[in-house]
């Protein structure tokens, strides 16, 4: 007769779960880097279109030594919003994997994860708008 390797539940169960994090793993890399080139292609940070100010109709261009100094600036600002768009990427990959964890605590702590995810989301998306809207409130200021 022959002998039957007989496995206890917990010993499928690791199995399992080492399998399942395994492809999840496999699976929130290639998700996570498709996903940052579509939107670092398809979403770019808002920028003026012309250089005249929309509340006194002047000029706007910035002095010819301190062109260098804005040019910078503009390029700190276009990494800083890719930055934000890899995190915020890389903030809902974290909360879907702790939706897929079984337990009360890991949904809760997804749902946390991806409703601060949303939250910070919006305001990086937002965030050009609020600034031109608060200095065009300025009299005087381009």
């Amino acid at each position: 007769m022959k002998n039957q390797l007989t496995r206890s539940v917990a010993t499928l169960v690791n199995k399992s779960r080492s399998i399942v994090t395994n492809q999840l793993k496999r699976f929130a890399l290639t998700g996570t880097t498709t996903l940052w080139l579509l939107i670092s292609l398809l979403v770019q940070p808002a920028a003026a279109q012309n250089n005249t100010s929309p509340v006194t109709g002047t000029n706007c261009s910035p002095p010819p030594g301190l062109e260098p100094l804005f040019n910078f600036l503009n390029s700190v600002t276009e990494l800083a919003f890719l930055g934000g768009v890899f995190l915020a990427t890389l903030t809902f990959v974290v909360a879907g994997i702790a939706f897929i964890l079984p337990g009360q605590d890991y949904n809760r702590i997804g749902r946390k994860i991806a409703t601060n995810g949303f939250l910070g989301t919006i305001l990086l998306l937002s965030a050009n708008m609020i600034t031109a809207w608060i200095v065009s409130n300025f009299p005087g200021v381009c």
